[in-house]
């Protein structure tokens, strides 16, 4: 059975464009729809007024021109391949690449942003270094399960998972409040996470 064409899309020609009514629109629609989804103009055609939808599409595709990035790679005739990531986007491509255990990253390359990349890259290395400290200290769980708790968030269930989540909590705090004086209420405060509840002693952590 032949495949139904792609419906092409209105071309936006600013030549002849109403910058009075198109502001309108622009203020009122954006690169997804209120429901987060990025809608082909087939898509979006029947979910907006008739008489309305060659502006608002208008608007929508302006606001993606505003933020696509080139790929430096072109077609047959020329034309530039582009991409858009909107900031909804932004936390799928970080479960992403934390699930794929970075090989996402390697394969997505630059389509993840910056940012995303770097702070997937500091937890990743915090994650790395609570679990070799614990192992360090005597704690035994292999390093699949360990991490497995840290990503998927999940409680510890022995006094060796609990070290390895108290290392990772630790260092998360050490990285949020590095540029801080090292104070005693800070020490005192990184010695309660520390200890939380592998702690045998009768001493309060972070008290005396």
């Amino acid at each position: 059975m032949a495949k139904h064409p792609v419906e092409q899309s209105p071309k936006l020609d600013f030549t002849n464009l109403d910058f009075v009514k198109f502001g309108k629109y622009l203020s009122k629609y954006s690169i997804v729809d209120k429901k987060g989804r990025y809608l082909h103009w087939s898509q979006l055609k029947w979910r907006v007024p008739n008489k309305e939808a060659e502006n608002i599409w208008y608007a929508v595709k302006f606001r993606r021109d505003q933020a696509k990035k080139n790929m430096g790679l072109f077609d047959k005739n020329g034309n530039e391949f582009h991409f858009c990531i909107h900031d909804s986007l932004e936390p799928k491509l970080h479960k992403i690449v934390q699930l794929g255990a970075g090989k996402v990253a390697a394969i997505a390359g630059s389509q993840a942003s910056g940012q995303v990349q770097q702070n997937y890259l500091v937890s990743s290395l915090l994650m790395e270094e609570a679990i070799t400290s614990a192992q360090l200290e005597g704690a035994a769980t292999t390093r699949a399960d360990a991490k497995k708790m840290l990503e998927e968030e999940l409680a510890p269930s022995t006094p060796d998972e609990r070290m390895i989540l108290n290392n990772y909590m630790l260092l998360r705090l050490a990285n949020k409040r590095k540029q801080e004086p090292l104070t005693r209420d800070l020490m005192l405060e990184f010695h309660r996470i520390a200890t939380h509840g592998v702690s045998e002693n009768e001493n309060i952590p972070g008290e005396g």
